[in-house]
């Protein structure tokens, strides 16, 4: 069987600095929980990373809004920041198989 790869430095350190979070997320008993998880997980990933800091913000403006600001801007807003970890995550490990391959 091929050796996997090792998790990137990045991807250890975002695991690292969100471990409440993820095992909020392997441990939450109902789909409001989960839910909330998710969000923190997602949030917290998006802070610690830097790299989505401006879209963790801007939700968390709208989120912490007094009044509230509308439903479909925050879930527009966390759509953003998902999108934002999601495709740091897919560079992350893309760049971490590249640097495990072996020279041709």
């Amino acid at each position: 069987a091929a050796a996997q790869p090792s998790p990137s430095p990045v991807l250890a350190q975002l695991r690292a600095g969100c471990a409440e979070q993820i095992a909020a997320v392997a441990n939450c008993g109902s789909d409001e929980a989960c839910m909330q998880a998710h969000m923190a997980l997602m949030l917290c990933m998006a802070s610690a990373s830097k790299v989505c800091k401006t879209q963790a913000d801007a939700f968390r403006k709208l989120n912490d809004a007094s009044p509230r600001a509308d439903e479909a801007d925050l879930q527009h807003a966390f759509a953003n920041v998902q999108a934002c970890v999601t495709n740091f995550a897919a560079e992350a490990r893309k760049q971490t198989e590249q640097q495990s391959k072996p020279p041709s």
